[in-house]
């Protein structure tokens, strides 16, 4: 007669444990490699990079970065804090962004800011190096401010030569 085996014998339960273990450790390594290799595209995609920027922009940055923009004004017209003022006012809530597939490459994609309905510049992200599973990391190149929204309220009087004309407060010269 055949011995057969005892399905419940001491070296059979060593074996099947043993190879449990085996296997155990197999898939960990496997979906470790699996969760880094997810991770590493995730942080990869251009969306992180631009949405890192859109955290730190606010009027006041809006304000910090019309300097130049208010060389160009006569201060016996406006006041920096009135300036900084009409700013605040033309931004409209928080700010939002939208690809500009026009401009945009594979290494270099640009973006389109805006407040409500005002352009205030755009963003320019380019392509890092690459991982070691080839991903690229995105990095913030440039961004571009766009203050003409401010020039679009330009207003035009006639007034007699006798009279005087005031803004904020200021009496303007006859120049």
């Amino acid at each position: 007669m055949k011995k057969r085996i005892k399905i419940f014998s001491g070296k059979f339960l060593l074996a099947m444990a043993l190879y449990a273990v085996c296997f155990g450790i197999l898939a960990w390594f496997g979906l470790r490699f699996f969760w880094q290799f997810i991770e590493a595209y995730e942080a990869s995609r251009p969306k992180h990079a631009i949405e890192a920027y859109m955290e730190q922009l606010s009027p006041e940055h809006m304000c910090a970065a019309s300097d130049d923009l208010y060389a160009t004004v006569d201060p016996k017209l406006q006041t920096r804090e009135q300036f900084d003022q009409v700013i605040r006012d033309a931004l409209e809530g928080s700010f939002s962004y939208a690809k500009k597939s026009s401009k945009s490459t594979e290494e270099r994609q640009v973006f389109a800011v805006r407040s409500g309905r005002v352009n205030v510049g755009e963003v320019v992200i380019t392509a890092g190096e690459e991982d070691r599973f080839g991903f690229r990391s995105w990095d913030v190149e440039s961004f571009t401010y766009d203050f003409a929204y401010l020039m679009g309220q330009s207003v035009g009087v006639t007034v007699p030569s006798e009279f005087q004309v005031s803004v904020n407060g200021h009496v303007l010269s006859k120049d």
